[in-house]
């Protein structure tokens, strides 16, 4: 099930649209390489050099082009991808704008999944990055896609329900009583859905600090689904998932209508992801078995 209840003809519009940009972009960047390279050494004796720089720029969008079509065929037909073998260097600048390019891809309407991660580390050792740059190009699309979510539900939600939204994504950052660094930006999403007015905000801290008393909500389904997998995604984003942190899940499910085993895949979704995550991309993560 994709975010809000979108169709999948809308997500495959939409994957081919990030390909195609990026297809686009790239061929212009290429051919404007060769064009600088060509001017600076006209009429030198470059001839050789010429030709070896066209056919490598021939390789790389010809790869670009078949990795690009493989994980859209692979995200839409659940087939297996390909070995993607890389003939010649690609560009740092080329190879981080790829990645960024295929985790938007893949995101597309819904959130990373732990095979997900794996896929991306295949490309990423062929591409040569290091897990510091992939890491941060990981946690761009993140940010992106997550405001992007927030403007769409912005657009969805009444005033009454985005303090409601709000208070429970505050009470989930509170639920094990700490405030741990990995749970600050989704103070943003608080704030964007409060349209940033600092008395209202007040107003949700207050709200959210009661642990015992939960909004009604009048969300469809897909609305509901969406927001209990960002609680979820809240809680565990610490690597830790105590007995308060639990306990607000369960009744947060409640409120929500999502059944228990929905409840179970969800959480179980999140953890293997963010597990994958850490371990693949995060050179400090330790793993101890608490999520």
């Amino acid at each position: 099930m994709y975010k809000f209840g979108r169709a999948e003809g809308e997500i495959r519009l939409q994957r081919q649209d990030v390909a195609e940009r990026f297809k686009k972009q790239m061929l212009d960047l290429l051919e404007t390489s060769l064009e600088i390279y060509e001017t600076i050494l006209l009429d030198s004796p470059a001839d050789v050099a010429t030709d070896i720089l066209k056919t490598r720029i021939g390789a790389i969008k010809q790869w670009i082009d078949d990795v690009l079509d493989d994980v859209i065929r692979v995200m839409e037909d659940d087939a297996k991808d390909e070995e993607w073998a890389l003939s010649v260097r690609i560009p740092p600048r080329v190879a981080q704008q790829m990645l960024y390019c295929i985790a938007k891809v893949i995101s597309c309407g819904r959130d990373f999944e732990d095979n997900d991660y794996y896929l991306i580390n295949r490309i990423r050792l062929i591409l040569s990055l290091d897990n510091s740059i992939t890491l941060k190009i990981l946690d761009q699309v993140l940010y992106h896609n997550k405001k992007e979510d927030f403007d769409r539900l912005i657009q969805q939600l009444d005033a009454d329900q985005r303090f409601s939204f709000a208070s429970l994504l505050y009470k989930a950052i509170q639920a094990d009583e700490k405030l741990h660094p990995s749970e600050l930006k989704y103070m943003q999403n608080i704030n964007q859905l409060l349209g940033n007015d600092e008395t209202v905000l007040e107003l949700v801290e207050k709200e959210g600090m009661d642990t015992d008393h939960f909004p009604i909500f009048n969300l469809t389904e897909p609305y509901a689904d969406y927001l209990f997998t960002l609680l979820v995604e809240i809680v565990l984003c610490d690597d830790e998932y105590d007995p308060q942190e639990s306990e607000f899940i369960t009744k947060a499910a409640k409120v929500l209508g999502i059944d228990e085993s929905r409840k179970e895949h969800v959480e179980q979704s999140i953890a293997s992801a963010l597990i994958a995550k850490s371990t693949l991309f995060d050179d400090s993560f330790d793993y101890s078995g608490d999520c």
